[in-house]
């Protein structure tokens, strides 16, 4: 988050939750506008978490009098008298609305609509750095922090594909030039023409790897949402036309995240993931996308298997936060 102007203007308009119904369009024009979005703040984690979660989504504007400042995805369900409203990783700013100000008025306004209840359970991890939003969620809204925290690596898009390249870590480089001599084939798929096959491997590599994921059930309902707005890239790597391994990263906004991927044993050997994801930046650039999401990294005690190495390797910016009550 960007620091506070040194002199903010006075007497800002009160700032409020605008809870008016808003189309898909309207949704990707206003993300069109934020500096980085994560795929929770998006129409198509909103409908899948509909169809596996039974939770309802408002897709809430921040305004400030007649102006959109930001942007937040609220999830609630509610069983008789008792409500759960979450917050999944927002909210999110428009460019040059990323303030300290803005980040306590949204808490502030967010507390009118969901003041303290015995039967509400409320949970919100912001899109925020987790020290700075602790020392303000904390000790003057009077949160709590859950067990439960959330990390990411954001890489730049901006810099060229050489400089890109250049700033990737070592043994990150040796794997792709391995795979670029390698015979493996991409084929790029934004239409979803094989998605249950695609899928279908996924569940055999989840399984297999026992890994903590979302089945292939909810990436189902989040891809087909997305692409008939083209905001779904399936990546194929392919030897003598037998897929060995895949990833789909999504567009939202000028962001875009790695949502998920398999590999197999040929896959790993000729370090297919890496050719992919490489192609999957390429792609992204061409379309103005400005900041990739590699779609989460575990805690350091948790990563046994070493699911770290590869996105780490990338040399992003570390992202944490955390989830208050």
């Amino acid at each position: 988050m960007n620091s506070q102007p040194q002199n903010p203007p006075k007497n800002l308009p009160e700032m409020t939750l605008n809870f008016t119904l808003r189309t898909v369009r309207e949704w990707r024009e206003f993300l069109n506008q934020t500096q980085k979005t994560p795929w929770t703040q998006t129409f198509q984690y909103a409908i899948a978490i509909a169809k596996v979660a039974k939770q309802s989504t408002h897709m809430v504007t921040i305004d400030r009098g007649s102006q959109v400042v930001g942007l937040v995805a609220i999830q609630v369900s509610a069983l008789g008298p008792f409500q759960s409203v979450t917050i999944n990783r927002g909210p999110i700013w428009l460019k040059g609305q990323d303030t300290e100000k803005n980040m306590a008025d949204f808490a502030t306004a967010l507390q009118k609509v969901y003041p303290k209840s015995v039967f509400r359970r409320f949970r919100w991890m912001p899109e925020w750095d987790a020290e700075a939003s602790s020392t303000l969620l904390t000790e003057e809204f009077g949160l709590k922090k859950a067990q439960q925290s959330f990390e990411t690596s954001w890489l730049n898009l901006t810099p060229t594909m050489e400089e890109l390249r250049k700033s990737f870590g070592s043994q990150w480089r040796r794997h792709l030039s391995q795979a670029e001599r390698s015979n493996i084939e991409v084929v790029v798929d934004t239409e979803g023409r094989h998605l249950d096959v695609f899928l279908r491997n996924y569940d055999l590599f989840k399984s297999k790897k026992n890994f903590v994921a979302p089945d292939a059930v909810f990436f189902k309902h989040e891809i087909e949402t997305a692409l008939p707005f083209k905001d779904a890239i399936i990546l194929w790597a392919r030897i003598d036309k037998c897929p060995i391994a895949g990833i789909v990263v999504m567009k939202h906004g000028t962001s875009a995240s790695y949502r998920v991927g398999w590999n197999s044993p040929e896959g790993r050997d000729n370090q297919a993931h890496y050719l992919l994801v490489w192609n999957a930046i390429e792609l992204l650039k061409k379309q103005s996308i400005e900041t990739f999401d590699l779609g989460g990294i575990l805690a350091q005690d948790q990563d046994t298997k070493g699911f770290n190495t590869f996105k780490l390797g990338l040399n992003g910016g570390h992202f944490k936060t955390e989830f208050f009550k």
